[in-house]
């Protein structure tokens, strides 16, 4: 893929997680659903992790980020407003994984209680 369409393809990935926080940081004056902090604490260390590491503990932390949050989600603990946008933001992690890791680390602050 050439360098612009990556580029492009980021930014729209990046436009659609900001519009998700703001969303989910209740900007329309509504409650929000939120995830329980202790789901979401190890997913937002998890997320910290992804951020902050190598290419080697990322292939070996963004698949088990995701198996997580998939067992949430199966399990009935991820409201289900939040289930797409923190799916996405988690499968997102592939492509630059350190800007879209802090970029899910936030969005699990800002969805948990």
């Amino acid at each position: 893929m050439p360098a612009a369409c990556r580029r492009v393809s980021q930014l729209a990935c990046l436009t659609a997680c900001s519009a998700a926080v703001l969303l989910l940081a209740g900007c329309g004056g509504k409650s929000t659903p939120k995830l329980d902090r202790a789901d979401a604490a190890p997913l937002i260390a998890l997320a910290h992790q992804i951020a902050h590491e190598g290419s080697g503990g990322r292939a070996r932390d963004i698949p088990k980020l995701q198996r997580r949050l998939i067992a949430l989600i199966n399990s009935g603990r991820v409201p289900g407003a939040l289930q797409e946008p923190l799916s996405s933001a988690a499968n997102a992690l592939a492509v630059n994984p350190s800007r879209r890791a802090r970029a899910l680390e936030e969005l699990l602050r800002m969805s948990s209680r």
